[in-house]
């Protein structure tokens, strides 16, 4: 017969050429086993029911074309029972009423909740050049994913893409490059576009925004770019220069020429150079003039008092002659510093004494017959043999 009301008696039953034995029998590996290939009828399958929560597996066909055939696993009860997939006594997947899916975790919160304790809780893997996950909305959609399209190691690039405005960003494999708005980023961080920052941006030596080069006729093929720059071995900077100097370069945008505004100076004085290189590294400095806040102009370092940068005045009779024949003299005036040059113009003035003679004691012709970094000789010849008491009035003048 197909069918024993008696537990306890083994039997089997030829059905459709398939062997069905019960849990007694001798050759049993289950409470319930199929010898051979099992057959459901359309629709059917077992189910198990307990007061009103049931689940079930059934097997579903409207034809033999394509989606017309289907397994269905499911549970039909009041709302609150999910569909759980155990392994060894512990959950390892749920489908819960909701559709959530949760891996790992017995209260997904949202369409697939992965949690895991290892540091590689989800591998993607794909055999073709390009996987990505898609996020679509009815507004557009986005890519996130990895292709061969990029310059990193064996071209492999992680990347994400809107399907309207196309790449965004990319990843480089091997160099770590990072591309906005390009695909072949050539530095850490390449932007194809505007850059814009609210708060501040550092870069250079120690993030001063100083970079470090020591050669000023450096071209702009070569590496050199406008900036703030320092050095302490410099190349084509102002004749003598030694130690640290400050370089400011404004560069011309074709790189492959070398027009260039300079300026520089040294890190111990207050000296300014400047510069337009004209195409050639080489091109001599030329050292600005200042202005003091009384307006006096001076050149070089506004520290020195004497006579570099302010008037100076001095009475002729109380600087020793070098020599005089009666109404020709020479006369040295010593600097107290040292100047920064040696070939320079000294423009002179004169200042009477004697409002009352100035005709007999304040006058005379004299002119500047040699300068060296330390001082000048003036020649003076006097109109009048009386007791000079004239006071003069120079500047230097580059």
């Amino acid at each position: 017969t197909p069918y024993s009301s008696y537990k306890d008696v083994a039997f089997q039953q030829d059905i459709d050429g398939s062997f069905i034995k019960n849990q007694n029998s001798s050759a049993q590996s289950g409470n319930f086993w199929i010898n051979g290939d099992g057959r459901f009828n359309v629709d059917k399958g077992p189910y198990w029911a307990a007061n009103t929560d049931a689940g079930f597996v059934r097997f579903h066909s409207t034809g033999d074309a394509a989606g017309q055939s289907w397994l269905e696993i499911g549970t039909a009860d009041n709302g609150d029972e999910p569909i759980t997939f155990t392994q060894s006594g512990s959950e390892r997947m749920r489908v819960h009423t909701n559709g959530f899916v949760g891996i790992g975790t017995p209260s997904p919160a949202g369409s697939l909740d992965v949690l895991s304790n290892n540091n590689a809780p989800m591998f993607l893997r794909s055999s073709s050049a390009e996987s990505d996950i898609d996020y679509e909305v009815p507004s557009g959609g986005w890519q996130v994913g990895t292709n061969a399209s990029g310059n990193g190691t064996n071209g492999n690039q992680f990347y994400v893409y809107g399907n309207t405005t196309g790449y965004l960003a990319t990843f480089q494999q091997g160099s770590g490059f990072v591309g906005i708005g390009t695909t072949s980023p050539a530095e850490r961080l390449q932007v194809n576009g505007n850059i814009m920052a609210n708060g501040i941006v550092y870069w250079g030596n120690s993030q001063t925004r100083t970079e470090s080069r020591n050669d000023a006729g450096l071209q702009g093929n070569a590496g050199a770019r406008s900036g703030y720059y320092e050095t302490s071995n410099p190349t084509n900077f102002p004749s003598g220069a030694t130690s640290w100097w400050h370089l400011l370069d404004v560069r011309h945008s074709n790189s492959a020429n070398n027009y260039a505004m300079q300026f520089a100076g040294s890190f111990y004085d207050q000296n300014i150079w400047f510069r337009k290189t004209n195409n050639s590294p080489s091109t001599p400095w030329q050292q600005i003039a200042g202005i003091m806040a009384s307006g006096e102009v001076y050149i070089g370092d506004p520290g020195l008092s004497n006579p570099y940068v302010v008037t100076n005045n001095f009475n002729i009779s109380s600087i020793s002659r070098l020599d005089y024949n009666g109404t020709d003299a020479r006369y040295q005036i010593n600097f107290t510093n040292t100047l920064p040059v040696s070939t320079y113009l000294v423009a002179f003035n004169s200042i009477s004494n004697n409002a009352g003679n100035w005709n007999n004691d304040n006058d005379g012709l004299w002119t500047v017959i040699s300068t060296t970094a330390n001082s000048f000789v003036i020649a003076w010849r006097e109109l009048n043999g009386n007791t000079q008491s004239l006071n003069l009035r120079f500047r230097i003048i580059q």
